[in-house]
């Protein structure tokens, strides 16, 4: 559970601070890709924390900017940075060792697989977004690193995570209520 509130909060902190719109000038070109100009950032994010990156889009979807299709897109799209990413972390430091060649094939394979992907997501987001333009507004990002945006970041991070435990728990509550109704049963 903390590394998901550290997730929650360090989202809202780089929301707050303008750095995810600053970063999504520098991904813009993405777009031209086959993903909603709105969620350019995603793939970069996915780089440095998945639960970042997911907080960001869906913060996108709560506020109305995007469909959920668009969503879609830029997860599905986004599968192969994430993949580089789990490579580095987890696949190359440990599953190397333990199972050697074996672990080559199956990151070659899902390599692979990755890029299918991307391609058929991206050309479907490419016949979406055919006609949508960029922001202008988006090469005057002022960074904001003042301790308001922080404290802000931190409390909104907070919130996140403090519904985001409380629907799990009320799912786990029910789970374990349905689980305790069928062993009744036989």
């Amino acid at each position: 559970m903390a590394s998901i509130t550290f997730g929650y909060i360090l989202a809202e902190t780089l929301s707050e601070t303008n750095l995810i719109k600053l970063i999504g000038t520098k991904t813009s070109k993405i777009a031209k890709l086959g993903i909603h100009p709105a969620l350019t950032p995603v793939p970069a994010l996915y780089l440095v924390s998945p639960r970042v990156a997911h907080a960001n889009a869906s913060a996108l979807l709560k506020e109305g900017l995007i469909e959920p299709i668009d969503l879609y897109i830029a997860i599905l799209a986004s599968n192969l940075p994430l993949r580089v990413m789990y490579i580095y972390r987890y696949y190359l430091p440990v599953l190397l060792p333990l199972l050697g060649i074996v672990t080559l094939y199956f990151i070659g394979l899902r390599i692979l697989f990755d890029f299918l992907l991307v391609f058929v997501v991206l050309m479907i987001g490419r016949r979406r977004y055919k006609g949508v333009k960029l922001n202008g507004e988006n090469n005057k990002i002022k960074l904001n690193f003042s301790r308001k945006a922080f404290k802000k970041g931190l409390i909104k991070g907070l919130k996140a995570s403090l519904n985001f435990a409380l629907s799990l728990r009320l799912f786990s509550s029910w789970l374990s209520l349905c689980l305790s109704q069928v062993s009744q049963i036989r």
